[in-house]
């Protein structure tokens, strides 16, 4: 997960997510706080921040600019969502995929989605960042400082990482950057920096979809069509796809949704050994599941602002509201469920709590409890069936899951408020912008569960059949849009 290591702070210091306001005499969730401790990141899944002396600095000095004038030409081939080698390009050692302006607080700061070897190699590998201003002749040259992803790719060569770059000029915005291992030194590559800031206080749509890398040639048609029309109908505006490797079928459904514009298509080509298709021991993975936290936190802000809230889920699983029919309605409920509980009455206006991400529990679907349900929808006859059954739609068959609900963290999904979200894992949201009244809340079970459809029994005891079928209340509708989809790619 993405650790801050940029700064020195005390052991006993809480991270955002924890809330000082636990310590105040005046907080209404003090007499609640043992009903409250899933909503708060567990202390096993933080590590302690290190500190690298990279203070951030200024070059301002004209003469010191000068000394550079040969190498310092303003850049008009830019960069962008493509990993390339930087600093010491002979070693391939670090490399940048895309970069991002975030002007939420005070310090603002060019952030680049990057992988590197290591602590030790990043430190040495990249040390500087030119920011490039069209309103400027030359850059401005600032210290890097860094964020590592150092919890599951401890294990391998290449780490995730953000490289951040800070600047004082509340006025410009730079359009490109570059990094490099000396304050003066030729510039080869230089990246388009995206800015989202123009949504800052209007967000144009609701939710955005990021999605777990496609790989190992992927090629399940079905199961792509079926996420993304369920997710439609809950509310999904967009969706965004980091594509390693899929095979011919999935690439025509993928360009079909392009057409829609309703998602994006990221070549993920990752320049370092990934888990291989089919296995082979003799190759050495070089990165964690094809740098899923890279592409994670690279989607964070790909949409942030844009998109009111962002949905972080796999291709094989579905969040599906319990009481309502949109994933709004579901956390609106979920807000509301949580603030009778944590905040009193009388606290409301000095307390003002803003939930940051709402984590959803995960229960297993397992793929090989199966039925016809559509025996019970006059809709649809024998040949829809067949075809239904052909392609192998999950939610048409399965509405059986597991009686065991996992807990929140282990397994589970979210959904985040853009605004305020800084950095993601896996299973949970890491950080938030530095307002001491944000929260990470785990939706009840009866309110919003995430369905995971797997070839998976756990055969422990007490752990049942139990009945899912809330989706068989919205099936007419987003099979119907499942069958056009399908019709149009055998067309």
């Amino acid at each position: 997960m993405f650790i801050e290591i940029t700064g020195h702070r005390k052991n006993n210091e809480k991270d955002n997510l924890h809330n000082n306001n636990l310590k105040s005499k005046r907080n209404p969730l003090k007499k609640n706080a043992g009903r409250i401790m899933d909503m708060l990141l567990p202390e096993q899944f933080l590590n302690v921040e290190k500190f690298l002396d990279f203070p951030v600095k200024m070059y301002q000095n004209n003469d010191f600019v000068s000394i550079c004038d040969k190498f310092l030409e303003k850049p008009t081939k830019l960069i962008e969502d493509s990993w390339e080698s930087v600093g010491n390009e002979k070693s391939n050692e670090t490399f940048v995929y895309a970069a991002y302006v975030d002007k939420r607080e005070s310090l603002y700061e060019v952030k680049l989605v990057a992988i590197s070897k290591g602590v030790e190699s990043y430190s040495e590998n990249v040390k500087y960042c030119y920011l490039w201003f069209h309103d400027k002749d030359k850059p401005e040259i600032v210290m890097v400082q860094q964020r590592s992803d150092n919890h599951f790719d401890a294990l391998t060569r290449y780490a995730g990482f953000f490289f951040n770059c800070h600047w004082n000029d509340k006025v410009a915005t730079p359009y490109a950057v570059s990094l490099s291992t000396k304050p003066c030194s030729e510039q080869k590559r230089f990246f388009k920096i995206k800015d989202n800031s123009f949504y800052m206080k209007n967000s144009l749509y609701n939710f955005s979809v990021c999605v777990t890398p496609l790989h190992n040639n992927y090629n399940n048609v079905s199961q792509l069509i079926e996420m993304i029309e369920i997710n439609r109908l809950f509310g999904a505006n967009h969706f965004t796809f980091y594509k390693h490797s899929v095979g011919d079928e999935l690439q025509r459904a993928l360009n079909l949704y392009e057409k829609e514009g309703i998602i994006d298509v990221l070549n993920w080509n990752l320049p370092v050994n990934v888990d291989p298709f089919p296995e082979d021991p003799r190759i050495e993975i070089e990165i964690h599941y094809f740098a899923q936290l890279a592409a994670l936190n690279d989607c964070l802000y790909r949409n942030f602002l844009k998109y009111k809230f962002i949905v972080f889920s796999d291709m094989d699983e579905l969040i599906v509201p319990q009481l309502h029919n949109s994933w709004f309605e579901m956390l609106r409920h979920a807000s509301a469920e949580w603030s009778s509980r944590n905040v009193l009455l009388q606290d409301v206006q000095t307390f003002q709590p803003i939930i940051g991400s709402y984590m959803l529990r995960n229960v297993f679907i397992p793929i090989q409890w199966s039925e016809n349900t559509l025996a019970n929808y006059s809709e649809f006859d024998e040949t829809t069936e067949h075809l239904l059954s052909i392609y192998q739609i999950n939610t048409a068959f399965r509405t059986y899951c597991e009686k065991k609900i996992y807990p929140g963290y282990i397994r589970s999904k979210y959904i985040v408020r853009s605004h305020v979200t800084k950095l993601v894992a896996v299973h949970q949201a890491m950080k938030f912008i530095n307002y001491k009244n944000l929260w990470q809340i785990t939706v009840e079970p009866h309110t919003g569960l995430l369905y995971h459809f797997r070839q998976w029994i756990d055969n422990k005891e007490g752990n049942f059949k139990n009945k899912c079928g809330r989706l068989l209340k919205f099936l007419p509708k987003y099979l119907n849009s499942i069958l056009e989809k399908l019709k149009l790619l055998e067309s």
